[in-house]
Parts: C-alpha cells; sequence; structure tokens
C-alpha cells in the first residue's frame, strides 16, 4: 500500500518524459525542492496539465519513488490563475524559479522560504503590480530574492535589509523602502551569489 502525500507546491519547471509524460520540479511546502514523474499529463484529456503547468501554485498529492516522486493528483489554487497574465509578471517567476533550482541542493524542509515564496505569489497573484512602473517591479523582485537569500543563510545581515527581511509579507511601504536602498541590495544580492558559487 503505498502512502499519498498531499502537499502545497510551486511548479518550477517541466521537461518532456517519453510520449505524454513529464518530470517536474516543484518546491513543496512539506519537502522541499523534489522532482516529480507526472504520467500522460500532456495528453489533451488529462486533468492534471492545467494544475502542473510551470510557476503554477497548486496543492499536489505525492507517492514516493525509488528515483522520483509519482505526481497522482494537483489542484491549483484560485489566487494563482492570475499570476500568469502578466508577462512581467511570469518573467518575474521565472527567474525565481530558476533561481530556487541553482540553490537548493534537495529535499529539506524549510517553512521561512515556503512562507516568502507563498506571499511573493500571492502579492503577484493580486494584480499589486499590474499597473506599476518598471522600478516599482524591479523593487518587488529585488526584495523578493532579499527574502529568498536571507531564508537561506545566503545573505549578511545588514541595517539597510533589516525592514525589507523581517516579513514575508509585501507592502507599498515595503516597496517604497526598497526603492532607496535598491542599489546597495543588488551588489549584496551578486555578492551572496558569487560568494554561494551559484
Amino acid at each position: 500500500m503505498y502512502r499519498i502525500y498531499q502537499t502545497a507546491s510551486f511548479i518550477l519547471e517541466g521537461s518532456d518524459f517519453g510520449e505524454a509524460n513529464k518530470l517536474i520540479s516543484l518546491y513543496t511546502k512539506d519537502f522541499g525542492l523534489v522532482k516529480g514523474f507526472a504520467r500522460s499529463v500532456r495528453k489533451t484529456e488529462s486533468k492534471l496539465r492545467f494544475h502542473l503547468q510551470d510557476f503554477a501554485f497548486s496543492e499536489v498529492s505525492l507517492v514516493k519513488g525509488r528515483d522520483f516522486w509519482r505526481l497522482t493528483g494537483a489542484k491549483t489554487y484560485e489566487f494563482s490563475k492570475a499570476v500568469v497574465v502578466s508577462l512581467e509578471e511570469r518573467k518575474i517567476w521565472a527567474r525565481v524559479s530558476r533561481l530556487l533550482s541553482r540553490l537548493l541542493a534537495g529535499e529539506e524542509k524549510n517553512e521561512e522560504l515556503f512562507s516568502v515564496l507563498s506571499h511573493g505569489f500571492e502579492f503577484l497573484a493580486g494584480g499589486n503590480l499590474g499597473t506599476k512602473d518598471k522600478q516599482t517591479i524591479f523593487n518587488f523582485e529585488a526584495v523578493l530574492v532579499l527574502r529568498i537569500l536571507s531564508s537561506l543563510g545566503y545573505l549578511a545581515e545588514r541595517k539597510e535589509f533589516c525592514e525589507l527581511t523581517v516579513s514575508p509579507f509585501f507592502s507599498e511601504e515595503i516597496l517604497s523602502h526598497a526603492e532607496k536602498v535598491r542599489g546597495v541590495a543588488v551588489a549584496e544580492i551578486n555578492r551572496s551569489l558569487r560568494e554561494s558559487q551559484m
């Protein structure tokens, strides 16, 4: 008897496997980064394919396998459907997904990181950046990346970033503060990535 685990999950990236299957990289709330195998998910009649698209936020059902987890079910959270509407927001999440794939070594639960991603995703899905100027969009991405690095222990403690990293929530005030320190923040992000050899 196989045990089925249900967990919230960000779909980072999928690649075709065989005639209609997919191998999917997921960042899950309960298991960290996992590789999932979705059988026949590329068929037009598959009920799972829309819930396992790149950059979706879904509740997934997983069975532990020898080499991969097997995806047996998925349901996209309602608010996440809005995130792919804006091309700029989709680009942000694509960059975040690539960063996570580089930084995360494997299956290791990190509740702080998952909270950071969840609040960032909800902020995007709520349309909060849809009508903003490019500077505000850059500020959001800088804050999100700072928080990711901080939750993984890659970010040096600096008083300039305290207000930006102390909470996972986003607000107009947070983004305004990020504008003032964005140059320093970008330099620190680049330094952290260099030192982590990523």
